[in-house]
């Protein structure tokens, strides 16, 4: 899979940007076939995929990117470069939010001792979206284990049943 430098190598800046961008929602066969356009044809060609999802598709990928912006921005990264960003980006915003705070210990083999520590984990419950079935649920869990407010990516399923408790 080629990259978005690999894509976009003759564009302007804002055009790299916006494909860098819209990459997440992309499937693999419609990046492909960007990639292999020349640099003239690939934001008319990016335009169209999307508008052909539906009218309001760019503008809604743009508000959600603006959004990932604002609500998940870290040290050194934009919100849509994480990985709560991302997600963001493709799915919107979820349903139900849960925020929990863990405590838990860790082995210190110089120490040779455990020691305590806390993070932050997030989850996310979509009941409704793309490739949902009626009475299914994507849960999507998050935590800041290795740095304070970089929540990373931990768990993705999509759960069915009525109480959503068998994994497809």
């Amino acid at each position: 899979m080629l990259g978005v430098e690999a894509a976009s190598q003759g564009l302007a800046r804002e055009e790299k940007e916006f494909l860098r961008q819209i990459r997440f929602v992309f499937t693999e066969e419609e990046w492909e076939a960007l990639n292999k356009l020349p640099d003239e044809r690939k934001m008319a060609y990016a335009e169209k995929v999307l508008e052909k999802r539906s009218p309001d598709c760019l503008a809604l990928h743009q508000q959600h990117v603006s959004q990932a912006n604002e609500l998940f921005p870290t040290p050194g990264f934009r919100g849509s470069d994480t990985d709560a960003g991302r997600f963001f980006i493709v799915w919107g915003e979820p349903q139900e939010v849960r925020k929990q705070r863990i405590e838990d210990t860790y082995w210190d083999g110089i120490r040779e001792e455990f020691i305590p520590f806390e993070y932050k984990r997030m989850i996310w419950i979509y009941t409704k979206g793309t490739g949902l079935k009626p009475g299914e649920k994507r849960i999507v869990i998050f935590a800041d284990v290795h740095w304070p407010g970089f929540f990373e990516l931990k768990s993705d399923e999509v759960l069915s049943g009525e109480h959503g408790g068998e994994a497809r």
